[in-house]
């Protein structure tokens, strides 16, 4: 018994471990270049509210894309945040058009706006303010209610610098910060509580254009725009290994402008699924200011783990969508043409895509689940089993031993025929007890 004991504590441990194993969710880019010869697909063009106004930054939150509008010269003016359905399903479970305008407010002066990050975890957007208008918000990051568009509160990082750009890495719950040119447009890691960790280093002079933009963190990689307004640089997309703590790439991007299009401004990006990643464009088409979103896929390498969060912000809602629609598994049209998938194919066939290797790891996950439990089964039968013989067991012998008194008491006292039952047996030996010879104890017989 105690073996078998052993036997479920070691198979409910492994059971567990199983369950609790982190889920391959997210996946690093299969090269440095893996933007090289990318293909962007324009998804969705928008008015621009203000005169000479530009998107400054985009970020992704459970049900929106939010985007942040400013004037290029930054006068004291209030900024336009515009909500973006991103699910066919809005939360409150109505059937919506994806990308299709939810909600827009113009009621606070965020600065510059220069980068946004949303954290999935708290529930809330870290705005990095690039400007301060004001003394005190030198150095700090204003946070934003992603359901509202509503100011929460102002967090103080540095005094050294302003921030440049911000991005939320899933899957170690950290910050990544650009700084500005006071502290030569460092890299650095903030923990979640917006506290500096890491220096990573310095970028100063290795910017194919003369700033930076908003920035991304994809796996192990981040990503942002260089500002070549005033060059004769086209544009690039940077890409640095925080492992390597270096920049890796600066690949050459074409969105495949029309000829109309006299002036561009790539200012931020996202990554709406692995390997799937929609970069913010502002442009003046046929004399007209215009907000643009390009999409485009690339190959994509392993997978790495990540623990399961929960949104604070899904379940702060007053109401809950009829579908659940989690972050990391949204389903965009895809922007890559057949010519560019066929082109991946040949470069990297031992790489299947995102989909399938979620599936892959999904189904073998559920195998070793299932075999857990078909083993657990199994073993609660057979303790089953176990308990039902030994019992009979017992019972087994607790008759034999009845029988065996019985004959002995009938053999060592003469017991008539006629005392069939037990009681009987006993009573005669409570009758006789008192005899020169008293019969043998009940209990030594027993």
């Amino acid at each position: 018994m105690k073996k078998l004991r052993g036997d479920f504590r070691l198979i409910g441990l492994i059971l567990v471990c199983s369950i609790l194993m982190p889920m391959p969710s997210h996946a690093d880019l299969a090269c440095d270049n893996a933007f090289e010869g990318a293909v962007w697909e324009l998804i969705l063009e928008d008015y621009i509210e203000l005169s000479n106004g530009i998107v400054q930054s985009i970020t992704l939150t459970s049900y929106y894309l939010l985007s942040m509008e400013n004037m290029r010269s930054n006068p004291p003016l209030n900024n336009v945040i515009k909500a973006y359905h991103l699910h066919d399903v809005d939360r409150f479970g109505n059937s919506v058009e994806r990308f299709s305008l939810a909600m827009q407010a113009e009621n606070m002066n965020w600065e510059h706006g220069n980068g946004m990050a949303y954290n999935p975890n708290t529930g809330e957007v870290a705005v990095a303010l690039y400007t301060h208008s004001q003394p005190e918000t030198r150095g700090s990051l204003f946070i934003m209610d992603p359901l509202t568009l509503d100011y929460i509160r102002t967090v103080h990082v540095s005094d050294d610098f302003n921030i440049l750009g911000i991005g939320y890495d899933k899957i170690n719950d950290r910050y990544i910060i650009q700084t500005n040119h006071e502290a030569n447009y460092a890299l650095m890691i903030l923990n979640s509580d917006f506290e500096i960790i890491e220096f990573i280093g310095e970028f100063k002079d290795v910017n194919v254009g003369r700033n930076y933009q908003d920035l991304i963190v994809t796996g192990n990689y981040v990503l942002n725009w260089p500002l070549v307004l005033g060059t004769e640089v086209d544009n690039h997309i940077m890409v640095f290994c925080l492992e390597r703590a270096k920049l890796v790439a600066a690949t050459p991007v074409d969105f495949g402008f029309e000829d109309t299009v006299t002036w561009n401004e790539p200012e931020s990006i996202v990554e709406i699924e692995p390997g799937v990643f929609i970069a913010s464009v502002t442009v003046v088409n046929n004399g007209v200011r215009m907000h643009r979103l390009y999409q485009t896929e690339v190959p994509m390498a392993a997978s790495t783990e990540v623990s399961v969060v929960s949104s604070p912000e899904m379940a702060s809602s007053t109401e809950m969508p009829l579908m659940a629609l989690a972050e990391d598994n949204l389903s965009l049209i895809s922007g890559s043409t057949a010519d560019y998938l066929g082109a991946v194919a040949q470069v990297i066939p031992q790489h299947p895509s995102s989909d399938l290797r979620e599936l892959l790891s999904t189904t073998l996950r559920n195998i070793i689940i299932a075999g857990f439990a078909a083993i657990i089964a199994f073993a609660l039968y057979q303790r089953t089993v176990f308990v039902k013989r030994e019992r009979a067991r017992r019972r087994r012998k607790s008759r034999h031993k009845r029988d065996q008194f019985i004959r002995l008491l009938r053999e060592q006292e003469g017991a008539n025929e006629e005392q069939e039952t037990l009681e009987d047996i006993i009573n005669y030996y409570i009758e006789n007890k008192d005899r020169e010879e008293p019969i043998e104890d009940i209990a030594q017989v027993a």
